[in-house]
Order: C-alpha cells, then structure tokens, then sequence
C-alpha cells in the first residue's frame, strides 16, 4: 500500500468551478466507503455512481452504504459480483 494526500471531491469540484458531476467511477481499494460518505454528506451533484466494493469487507458495511445511497435519492440499478451501479432519481430530463 502506499499513503497520498487526498482532497475532498467537493474540494476539486470547487476548485475546477464544477457544480455537477455526470459519472462518479470508484475503484479505491477500500477507501469507498468513506468517500461515499462524504460524497452525500457533502450533498453533491452525481449523476451516476459505479462503485467495486473492495472484499474481504463486512457485508453489513456494504449494505450500509448502499442504505445511505438509497437515502439520497440513488437507485441500485445493477450489481456484477461487487461492481455496483447507482443512478440518481434526481437526474434532471
């Protein structure tokens, strides 16, 4: 493993002059749950999220999150073994 600082994506959104983003592509090696975390904790704009859920973690865990998902309005739309798709209800027409 190896250690990096990391921003916020509401960080780089800000500073890109970016209110919206179209696709969200998450393959971060365990490190998703907390940057979906602070993605809808944040309250941002993300049209479609694709997330690979790193194993071995708690199952629990992963239904956690796809919980909180569900709580901000994303939809589960396809899972390929731990390869998990979201879709926003609020995607604008």
């Amino acid at each position: 493993f190896f250690e990096a600082e990391c921003k916020r994506l509401s960080s780089l959104m800000k500073d890109l002059g970016h209110r919206r983003i179209d696709l969200l592509k998450l393959d971060v090696e365990g490190a998703e749950y907390d940057v979906l975390d602070t993605v809808m904790k944040d309250g941002l704009d993300v049209g479609v999220v694709c997330v690979e859920f790193d194993q071995p973690s708690p199952l629990i865990k992963t239904w956690k999150i796809v919980r909180t998902l569900n709580d901000h309005g994303y939809a589960l739309v396809s899972v390929d073994k731990w390869n998990y798709t979201f879709v926003s209800n609020l995607l604008d027409p």
